[in-house]
């Protein structure tokens, strides 16, 4: 059993950096002199957004030199009949047209990339959540400078602006994906009790019956609530991963954010097995503690203070007062 947790622990730690993207709510540009610059046009980022209502448009600034592919996609999670759409604004994009209200440069041309909705969302396994990818362009430029995605739609709503193609993350990039997940559930709208629910119900409870243990020490707690973290961050993505498949179309994805979610599972029984132990930690509880640590943070478990909290109880000097 455990050789089988460690294989697929090892092939999500493949899996994510060739699959997943950046995520980034970077606030509003709404000119083309305030627009959001993405840091790099070839790497993999989903900046998420949304708009007020018809004739209103979000404007996004990459920087490309000839030779350079240019990848931009838009999806939403919100319900028809809102399709976001965009268009492309730069030296080099073939093409004179643009919405009304929006004027393109001099020297520059504009492309609308309509929207086209379809039936069925497809599921974003590392958030989770069902997305409807409404257009999508993708072209080698030819002159270098600043090309500016535009978000348009006929109606307010939310989307997610997806660019580039390099799937790589900076260290705190990675560190801050599960935090980042549980600020965009709630921009996708989902109520506070919805997306923190799982994780305070799992440590108030799990808190509770530790409660009526007695001598339990300071490096024993400490482990204990990480335990329950790592658990409560398991509940609720494989909450969120259900959610998702409501709308979504079921697919191989899937499996992604359930086994994550069944690591954190796994690995949060092992700190509490580790915390509760009689008699107190064992050289070898200490080194599983450290591992799960590091473990969470790769493997996004825990919310980040769970694997901290490990740390630090395995750092602990005494496991009682």
């Amino acid at each position: 059993m455990r050789r089988s947790w460690l294989l697929v622990s090892i092939l999500l730690i493949c899996i994510i950096p060739v699959l997943a993207h950046v995520p980034v709510l970077p606030g509003e540009g709404r000119s083309f002199e305030t627009a959001v610059r993405v840091p790099d046009a070839a790497k993999s980022f989903a900046l998420y957004g949304d708009l007020a209502g018809p004739g209103e448009a979000d404007y996004y600034r990459l920087e490309l030199a000839a030779g350079d592919e240019l990848r931009a996609s838009v999806s939403t999670p919100d319900p028809a009949p809102f399709a976001p759409a965009f268009v492309l604004i730069g030296p080099g994009i073939e093409g004179s047209d643009a919405p009304a209200g929006i004027a393109v440069p001099p020297g520059m041309g504009g492309l609308v990339i309509a929207a086209s909705r379809p039936p069925r969302a497809d599921l974003e396994p590392f958030t989770p959540m069902a997305l409807y990818e409404t257009a999508s362009y993708r072209a080698t430029v030819n002159i270098t400078g600043p090309v500016w995605v535009l978000v348009t739609a006929d109606s307010g709503g939310r989307y997610v602006l997806g660019t580039g193609y390099l799937e790589e993350f900076s260290p705190i990039e990675w560190l801050t994906v599960p935090v980042d997940r549980l600020r965009i559930h709630l921009w996708q709208g989902q109520s506070p009790l919805l997306v923190l629910g799982p994780l305070a119900a799992v440590v108030v409870v799990g808190g509770l019956l530790l409660a009526l243990r007695r001598h339990l020490g300071i490096a024993s707690l400490l482990a204990a609530l990480a335990g329950l973290i790592f658990l409560g961050s398991g509940l609720g993505l494989l909450v969120e991963t259900g959610i998702a498949l409501l709308s979504a179309e079921p697919n191989a994805t899937a499996v992604v954010p359930v086994a994550l979610g069944l690591i954190a599972f796994a690995l949060g029984g092992v700190v509490v097995r580790a915390a509760l132990r009689p008699g107190g930690f064992r050289t070898t509880d200490r080194a599983v503690l450290a591992a799960v640590a590091v473990a969470g943070l790769i493997l996004w478990a825990g919310v980040v203070v769970g694997p901290v909290l490990a740390l630090v109880a395995a750092l602990f000097p005494t496991r009682t007062l």
